[in-house]
């Protein structure tokens, strides 16, 4: 028969086990809610830089995101979603900034408040942190926003309604 270290040994691993098996999902989760919250802070600082260029250009934002890097933000790991971190690196940032964040040109600080300056493309945060699909948004005023599918329609249309009054007013 089995002797008793082997029998302890056993019990052991089978109790590792059922452990790893209980916090792997827990940790699964936490990690993607460290993305999120990784992601809500590349947008806070795209946000800021945006504003401190609209400072030193009385009041318009930049015509391209291009024009942030490198004097208001020097990292291009920013423009990039930790979501979407393996499948995208810093030389497809230098080709294309919009990658993961769109991001809406020829706004000014004059603009309405509701309208969209920056915006995460979809699904990036999927089911993550209990909610449903995360997007981050900037606002012209420069307020940053997590919202989830069922706000983000909200917000979007209310973008858009403002965008046709302000192209009418022109």
């Amino acid at each position: 028969m089995y002797s008793k270290k082997l029998k302890i040994f056993i019990l052991l691993i089978v109790i590792f086990f059922l452990i790893s098996f209980l916090l792997f999902p827990a940790l699964y989760n936490a990690r993607k809610c460290i993305r999120v919250a990784i992601c809500f802070s590349n947008v806070k600082i795209i946000s800021i830089a945006l504003s401190q260029y609209a400072r030193d250009y009385d009041g318009f934002y930049p015509v391209e995101l291009s024009m942030l890097y490198p004097k208001y933000v020097n990292n291009l790991k920013v423009f990039i979603c930790p979501s979407k971190s393996k499948k995208i690196k810093e030389e497809d940032i230098l080709k294309n900034f919009e990658v993961c964040y769109i991001y809406n040109k020829g706004l000014t600080k004059k603009s309405p408040s509701e309208l969209l300056l920056l915006y995460e493309k979809g699904e990036n945060h999927k089911n993550s942190c209990g909610r449903k699909n995360i997007r981050h948004v900037v606002f012209v005023d420069g307020e940053v926003k997590g919202v989830d599918d069922d706000e983000w329609f909200k917000v979007y249309n209310i973008h858009l309604k403002n965008l046709q009054s302000a192209d009418r007013k022109d």
